[in-house]
């Protein structure tokens, strides 16, 4: 009873199984079942479920633009996995570690050679081509990263916000508010002049 209980395996909901044999440590099955669902194996086999639905990462990337100003980049991915795919990704991320390996390190490092391109106030004036260029460049090192044998499917990325330091923040703060009051200024300038004009007239 006990070994037949062994031989069951039951699958949760948006993982799929993988057999692995202890005493072969290369012999990694493809998937043989994905959830919800139950299937039977050796005794011997060791299971390995792995989430293939969406998953997601999250991070707040710091970086440097052109004129070394210290920037954060706040970023989301999503992706799931090729099932047909996922043995190879296992061989390459025994520990399921990817996300804190491969798509951390690509997303970190294609960020910081695209903001150092820019300037900060370049970056606050075309904040959406640099959004897109970050995304397409994301997107396609993801792709092409070798060690992800091509297994993230569906990805998608949104560019959530560039965060500056409170220094520079409360300067471009107080610039705005300066070039508000000259506008006002001169406004109320015209508005005089013009006043003055027609009691002249009148």
């Amino acid at each position: 009873a006990v070994v037949a209980s062994s031989m069951f395996v039951q699958v949760q909901v948006g993982n799929a199984l993988l057999l692995v044999d202890p005493w072969l440590k290369r012999d990694v099955s493809q998937v043989v079942a994905t959830g919800p669902s139950w299937t039977m194996k050796m005794p011997w086999e060791h299971p390995v479920q792995i989430y293939y639905a969406t998953e997601t990462y999250s991070a707040t990337i710091p970086c440097f633009s052109k004129d070394q100003l210290e920037m954060k980049i706040q970023i989301l991915i999503r992706w799931s996995l090729d099932t047909t795919k996922i043995r190879e990704l296992y061989m390459n991320y025994p520990r399921l570690d990817y996300e804190d390996i491969a798509i951390k390190s690509v997303s970190e490092e294609t960020i910081r050679l695209i903001t150092k391109k820019y300037t900060t106030l370049e970056t606050i004036e075309f904040r959406d081509t640099v959004a897109r260029e970050i995304e397409e460049a994301i997107l396609n090192a993801l792709k092409r990263e070798a060690s992800l044998a091509g297994s993230l499917v569906r990805l998608e990325f949104d560019f959530k916000n560039i965060e500056y330091p409170v220094t520079y923040t409360k300067a471009i703060e107080q610039k705005l508010v300066k070039e508000q009051e000259k506008i006002s200024a001169e406004f109320e300038r015209e508005r005089t002049l013009i006043l003055a004009n027609a009691t002249a007239q009148s």
